[in-house]
């Protein structure tokens, strides 16, 4: 398992900036900032997107309704990071309430930046055991 650090150390500076970014968005619940860390023509895909997202107002509403929905629920935290040339991929856990017991919701975002280092493409895959076992508590 490569360390996160080191995994970041692999990018430009530029990039790691981007990355750090959307990583404390996501901590942060803040879907305005990502809306900065987007290339004009970026692309979102994930299950619970509703098919392909396309620019940074379709992106960015995805994740306001995201961090308002069930990941307002937990502390964010990414044990694992892989770096593959422009290719991030971060391994994230949503750790939170649910049912008196503690659940962990899992999953990993696929980000693929351009040349400017801004995130041109975004693939988020949900693990679907957690997401089953995953309850909200109010």
């Amino acid at each position: 398992m490569t360390d996160t650090l080191d995994a970041l150390n692999a990018l430009n500076a530029a990039a790691r900036r981007t990355v750090d970014a959307f990583m404390e968005c996501y901590v942060q619940h803040d879907a305005e900032a990502v809306k900065d860390l987007l290339a004009e023509n970026a692309t979102f895909k994930g299950v619970f997107s509703g098919g392909l997202l396309r620019g940074r107002k379709d992106i960015t509403a995805h994740y306001r309704q995201s961090f308002r929905g069930v990941l307002s629920k937990g502390a964010v935290r990414f044990p694992r990071v892989e770096v593959e040339g422009q290719q991030v991929t971060l391994y994230w856990e949503v750790e939170g309430p649910g049912g008196g017991t503690l659940h962990i919701l899992q999953g990993h975002s696929i980000l693929v930046l351009n040349q400017d280092s801004l995130i041109q493409s975004i693939e988020t895959v949900w693990d679907p055991k957690t997401v089953l076992a995953w309850k909200i508590s109010e």
